[in-house]
């Protein structure tokens, strides 16, 4: 049935009204769920649960890692990243001296040190050599971690063979990625932050300014507080050498590149600094961690290395927009049938919100896979559910309104 021409203008108008207060109860509730603690349980689980996930775990399979005991070189898949080597370290600080003077010696570009050194530095010849190899090799860069990423951003040197100094000249990052790391899936990093007039680096960010200082002071400018990370791969993307394969090392595999030294290994049953990444073949009730800290930082540094792998996040004022216009046409269509039947049939409804959000959900899987731009998925969804489910909040408004502010509304009688 057509509205009259006075009608429809009515209709238009109450759908604009009633999309900004679904827009505004979309917001409200999405505020309230990240908040409650009472639902901080149900929060928990959509945590390891982000649709975007499902890009990566389908597009990088996990693969075994295969037996590298009777090989002879390193292992990577073909279309490895070649500007990147991650070696892994011995045990025990006289090894880790060893090999670090070995791939010193091979000239690479920036050597990252990806070690937590436990125990108090000593006054041992290694400790020693080894301290001065950390703080006064130009190249060389090392970590720490920060007690927070979120609030104070405190920096916490908990490392023996580092100084304070070195951390505040912006000569040793910050390892954390996010906040709750160790049991959150980890999607973004903190590039940077600023505290008290000093700018402190994450440990990927300071090896990618070491490594090209005039690519990054251009990239840093483009950078927000908090980044989403694109992963290229696991560690079998990358050229790497375990210990067994560490002699076999040549100094053409190490020269002018980007390399990590610190903890990995193919058994997956080695859970030391293992995380939870996007690429876990689960979607969601992860069991087991899928990647070492160090190929995380690898999949950083490769991103920020070639800007087109940068994820452009779409800001909220234009992801509410969006929501906004979703709910407006959404209400429009609920009206139009109020006025023209006196009610919305339920039925019709939920088959329109169904196939409304599957098309969405999988229009914005390709946005996301083929231009790396990911918008806020949930208010797009309740924007498909709301301003049915919730009209009767419209209604009741409306009809306020329409007895004490004379605002014309074409759902005084419906019921």
């Amino acid at each position: 049935m057509k509205l009259l021409k006075a009608d429809k203008g009515i209709v238009i108008k109450e759908a604009i009204v009633s999309g900004v207060v679904f827009l505004g109860v979309i917001y409200v509730l999405n505020a309230i769920a990240l908040r409650n603690e009472f639902i901080k349980p149900i929060k928990q689980e959509f945590e390891d649960f982000d649709i975007y996930d499902m890009v990566f775990s389908s597009k990088h399979k996990q693969q075994e890692y295969p037996d590298t005991s009777a090989n002879d070189n390193h292992y990577a898949e073909p279309e490895s990243r070649k500007g990147i080597v991650i070696v892994e370290a011995k045990y025990g600080r006289a090894d880790i001296l060893e090999q670090l003077q070995t791939l010193q010696a091979y000239e690479p570009k920036v050597l990252g040190v990806d070690i937590k050194f436990q125990g108090e530095r000593t006054d041992t010849l290694t400790d020693k050599r080894l301290f001065s190899f950390l703080n006064f090799t130009p190249n060389v860069i090392g970590g720490y971690a920060i007690d927070s990423i979120i609030h104070e951003k405190t920096y916490i040197n908990n490392q023996p063979f580092i100084l304070d100094e070195g951390i505040e000249q912006g000569k040793y990052g910050f390892f954390n990625f996010s906040a709750e790391e160790e049991t959150n899936v980890i999607r973004e990093f903190t590039p940077f932050y600023h505290k008290n007039g000093i700018e402190y680096f994450s440990f990927a960010s300071l090896i990618v300014k070491t490594y090209d200082s005039v690519h990054w002071n251009s990239l840093s400018k483009r950078l927000y507080v908090s980044e989403y990370i694109n992963y290229q791969g696991n560690i079998n993307q990358f050229d790497n050498y375990p210990v067994v394969l560490f002699d076999s090392i040549k100094p053409e595999d190490i020269r002018d590149k980007i390399v990590l030294f610190g903890g990995f290994s193919r058994d997956n049953n080695y859970i030391d600094d293992l995380k939870f990444t996007p690429m876990n073949s689960k979607y969601s009730g992860r069991s087991f961690p899928d990647m070492h800290g160090i190929v995380v930082h690898a999949n950083i540094i490769d991103m920020l290395l070639d800007e087109k792998k940068l994820i452009t996040e779409v800001p909220t004022f234009w992801n509410g927009l969006l929501v906004f216009f979703l709910c407006t046409c959404y209400s429009f269509l609920v009206i139009k049938d109020y006025k023209n039947y006196g009610h919305a049939s339920h039925i019709k409804y939920i088959i329109i919100s169904t196939i409304s959000i599957f098309l969405f959900a999988w229009s914005l899987l390709w946005l996301y896979d083929a231009k790396m731009i990911r918008l806020d998925l949930a208010p797009i969804i309740m924007s498909f559910v709301i301003p049915f489910e919730l009209f009767e909040i419209y209604r009741r408004l409306a009809l306020v309104f329409n007895k004490y502010f004379n605002y014309k509304t074409i759902l005084i009688n419906q019921h």
